[in-house]
């Protein structure tokens, strides 16, 4: 019995180290996808023009960001495409742009409840989203925010990865963040 148990042991054993070494694969994975699609031409043009519609619309810093109007569509149609394609083939759940200094929620492909949403102010400020977009801000770097119940994906538990978005002048300006889920095709 004894021997039968130690196999057991392990057998257990080694699950456990392939779990944890697949998981560091997928965080790394993650980072460089994150930090590849922050960094890009695309990324930084979509930016400017959910910013300059943000200072169009003299959006306050504790309001949220308007999504309702035709000239925002517009905007979103022309971006989405590219996150589309980004999100399908490596397999996220959902894509963000959130603004640095307000928090306000410019993009999201899914267009949940945290769509135009603002981080600071609003409904999901301590939810995952808010979290790793305030550590982003914070430390100007790479940040995840662990797994937890996320209300606009109905509390399915979802991780976010984000990184930030540079301006011409070095100051994080907005932040990238993909998120994964249970359903995630990871």
């Amino acid at each position: 019995m004894g021997v039968l148990r130690q196999e057991a042991f392990e057998k257990l054993e080694a699950v456990q180290q392939l779990k944890c070494q697949q998981i560091e694969d997928l965080m790394h994975r993650m980072h460089a996808d994150v930090i590849c699609a922050a960094n890009s031409k695309e990324c930084m043009d979509f930016f400017h023009d959910f910013k300059q519609y943000h200072d169009d619309m003299n959006t306050a810093s504790d309001a949220s960001y308007d999504v309702s109007t035709e000239t925002y569509q517009a905007i979103w149609s022309k971006c989405d495409p590219f996150w589309s394609r980004y999100k399908n083939e490596l397999g996220y759940q959902d894509v963000f742009m959130i603004c640095a200094k307000h928090g306000h929620v410019m993009y999201t492909h899914a267009k949940k409840s945290d769509l135009g949403e603002n981080l600071v102010h609003g409904p999901h400020q301590n939810e995952g989203l808010a979290d790793v977009w305030q550590k982003v801000v914070k430390s100007g770097a790479l940040s995840v925010s662990d797994f937890a119940a996320y209300s606009p994906s109905n509390g399915e538990a979802a991780a976010f990865v984000g990184a930030p978005i540079h301006n011409d002048a070095g100051e994080v300006a907005a932040v990238f963040c993909s998120a994964i889920t249970g359903q995630s095709n990871q």
